[in-house]
């Protein structure tokens, strides 16, 4: 049958599994078929499936899904963005770890995402001759950037800023 698609039934909400264990409708607030909807959506197409008919999750890294962030900011908004293993257990294939990272260097609201300004430069110049290379000490001086992101302004901009102003007439301009 060339060309047809197969299409699978999802599992429910309640019958989905994850590396952490089975997911109950107390966790999930199953009254909500929309959160529902959302696993059902993150769970299609994560991994394929054996021989016998199970699903098989990958394991390692993938590319979050736009299902996944909605599930992600909705787990986040009703438990709160400290309880990562509760919320992993809502995204099956995801572990608390990855849902915390994508949170936090991503999806969270008040990441700032336009550009660095000259008093933020100045707060990391300070910090960095303080604390060197901590760069989560140095983020927390910095509301709403994240420690790779001042890490990534510093190597990319500021540092070579530093070393021109530190000795000008040395070399040719890089």
């Amino acid at each position: 049958m060339a060309g047809e698609m197969a299409v699978a039934k999802l599992p429910s909400l309640s019958s989905v599994s994850s590396a952490e264990g089975s997911i109950s409708s107390e966790e999930t607030g199953s009254e909500s078929p929309g959160l529902e909807l959302l696993c059902q959506a993150a769970v299609a197409g994560v991994g394929g499936e054996k021989e016998n008919g199970d699903t098989q999750l990958p394991r390692g890294k993938r590319a979050w899904t736009k299902a996944e962030d909605v599930l992600l900011r909705s787990l986040v908004e009703k438990h709160g963005p400290n309880r990562w293993t509760l919320i992993a257990k809502n995204i099956p294939g995801r572990t608390g770890k990855q849902a915390r990272e994508r949170w936090l260097n991503q999806l969270d609201p008040e990441l700032k995402r336009k550009g660095w300004t000259a008093e933020e430069d100045q707060i990391i110049i300070r910090a960095h001759a303080q604390y060197g290379n901590k760069w989560s000490l140095i983020a927390s001086q910095l509301k709403g950037r994240t420690d790779n992101s001042i890490k990534n302004r510093f190597n990319s901009t500021l540092k070579r800023r530093l070393q021109r102003q530190q000795s000008p007439n040395m070399g040719y301009p890089r």
